[in-house]
């Protein structure tokens, strides 16, 4: 939901639609460099909101969610698996 007045000339709240990102890599990057990319993307969600305010949807639970439809990073599945959210 956009609130009331977020831009000019909008008066009323407004429903939109939201999507899901991801960050894609090659299949070939060294396992590390991807787990340690994965780790900084979550655990320090809170700086990148501080540079861009979509930082604050940037949520660990959310990460396997949202009808992903490219296999992960052993990298990505190595953190995943330490934090709980993939078996």
């Amino acid at each position: 939901m956009i609130p009331a007045n977020a831009y000019q000339g909008q008066a009323k709240p407004l429903q939109t639609i939201g999507v899901y990102s991801s960050i894609y890599v090659q299949n070939d990057l060294p396992e590390d460099l991807v787990y340690q990319m994965t780790k900084v993307l979550y655990e320090e969600s809170a700086a990148i909101a501080q540079a861009n305010s979509a930082g604050r949807f940037i949520k660990l639970e959310m990460a396997t969610t949202g009808g992903i439809s490219v296999p992960f990073h052993p990298g990505a599945i190595k953190y995943y698996k330490e934090k709980g959210i993939l078996k």
